[in-house]
């Protein structure tokens, strides 16, 4: 596997935040308006579904990201530690198998509701529930009583318990690391919305497109294959955002390089590439690249015929040239992934090694899995 280490570039602009220099003179309204919004560029459209139990696309997850919130956050400051984010606190029983959550008093929706404990329950029962159109179900499997609710034998999700408005406690069958912050950092719908539909109507409710959240910024409209527009929500519990507006617009690769240029876009997505670089500093913009808190892999099926031995998953493994794919396809920009951490993520072990490339090595555990060479 291999990390995409610096596949996000910000090209931010250099005048103040989020302008850039040069760009032609407007109306003064305008102008300051300009200051106070951020215009991000995607390459591809997003599928319209704006609510995190159901989109699959990270261009969906991009244009209405700002609008949601989970009960804890990641802190990219501190090795993507959790902190409080919806919840003021979190708790984690003994035997690690009870993680109980206290909601700030403070948080709204969009819409003006104040957020309680009911709405956290009911954004897991959601992707929990037979009827569930989504892919996220099994994130939930280690939830006490989740088979049952899941297949219909059971009415409630009994591993998930409202002490009160404002706390919530989940139950696992089993330790399981990944749950922790799965769980933690999940955004929260709000149940009075979408209370009515039925589960299996969820996918084309209004809020799926329009979507409320209790993020710092607010769904304002989305014209499907050009853009999605946010604003800056007045309530947020942590204060209002210093930007307006944010601007999430489809266009093309070429395009969205060009604008960054002009000044017509703000923040763009591009492969790391040492020329485009060179192009972007005689422009005079600001390159700040970063290593991702995700990666790119190839999944093996272990419960193939083949795969299913180790020997032969190694095999495959040295046979790959991923230190040539990090050159070649990243222009040297990236990392070789050793495990499903991310370098940058607190939870990542340094003493980890990848395996190197190694033809010979391959060869070699292939005949001790009792593989013939052929012909070819």
């Amino acid at each position: 596997m291999f990390k995409k280490g610096l596949i996000m570039i910000l090209v931010l602009l250099m005048v103040s935040a989020f302008l850039v220099a040069g760009c032609a003179p407007e109306p003064a309204e305008e102008e300051e308006a300009a200051k106070n919004q951020v215009i991000i560029a995607l390459w591809s459209a997003p599928e319209g579904l704006f609510n995190p139990n159901l989109w699959e696309s990270v261009y969906d997850d991009y244009s209405a990201n700002p609008v949601f919130a989970g009960m804890m956050r990641y802190d990219p400051d501190n090795n993507y530690e959790l902190v409080s984010d919806l919840a003021e606190s979190m708790e984690i029983s003994d035997d690690n198998l009870s993680i109980t959550f206290v909601l700030r008093d403070d948080i709204y929706f969009h819409d003006g509701e104040k957020m309680t404990a009911e709405d956290v329950k009911w954004t897991f029962e959601w992707m929990c529930h037979p009827d569930y159109t989504g892919v996220r179900a099994p994130m939930w499997a280690f939830i006490e009583g989740f088979e049952a609710f899941n297949t219909g034998a059971a009415d409630e999700l009994t591993g998930i318990e409202i002490i009160d408005e404002r706390t919530i406690s989940f139950t696992l069958t089993q330790i399981d690391a990944p749950s922790l912050t799965q769980i933690a950092t999940w955004p929260i719908s709000p149940k009075h919305v979408f209370e009515g539909t039925a589960i299996a109507d969820l996918e084309t409710h209004p809020a799926i497109t329009h979507p409320i959240g209790a993020g710092p910024f607010q769904f304002v409209r989305y014209v499907e294959g050009q853009f999605t527009e946010m604003e800056a929500f007045d309530d947020y519990f942590r204060g209002r955002p210093s930007l307006d507006r944010i601007i999430v617009k489809v266009i093309t690769a070429e395009v969205a390089q060009a604008q960054a240029l002009t000044g017509e876009a703000d923040i763009i997505w591009v492969q790391p590439n040492a020329k485009d670089f060179e192009l972007y500093e005689e422009a005079g913009l600001n390159i700040h690249a970063m290593p991702a808190n995700a990666y790119q892999y190839m999944a093996m099926k272990q419960d193939h015929p083949i795969l299913s031995d180790k020997l032969v998953r190694h095999a495959i493994t040295y046979a790959l040239d991923r230190p040539a794919m990090v050159e070649n396809l990243f222009d040297g920009m990236a990392l070789q992934q050793v495990s499903h951490m991310s370098s940058v993520s607190w939870a990542y072990d340094p003493d980890l090694k990848p395996l190197p490339f190694d033809p010979a090595k391959a060869t070699e555990l292939l005949d001790e899995a009792g593989w013939v060479m052929g012909d070819g």
